[in-house]
């Protein structure tokens, strides 16, 4: 539902980031994880980590609640 409404996509590597303009909105945040280094050829690596607000959690309730009424 959230990919269909373009709150999300996903990215070159298959994950799931938020839209900017639902980060502006504060319903979502991106967090970076700490430095990672490889092991194998080390590289060192940062990834980011889509997380739901409580705000953003409550904007997606409604938004289930009224594709249920929709769809009813």
């Amino acid at each position: 539902l959230l990919i269909d409404r373009r709150w999300i996509y996903r990215d070159e590597s298959k994950r799931l980031q938020p839209y900017a303009d639902k980060v502006q909105k504060g319903i979502f945040v991106n967090k970076t994880s700490p430095v990672i280094k490889n092991q194998n050829d080390g590289q060192e690596r940062v990834f980011l980590q889509m997380r739901v607000t409580a705000f953003g959690l409550t904007r997606i309730v409604g938004l289930v609640q009224k594709m249920k009424q929709v769809t009813v």
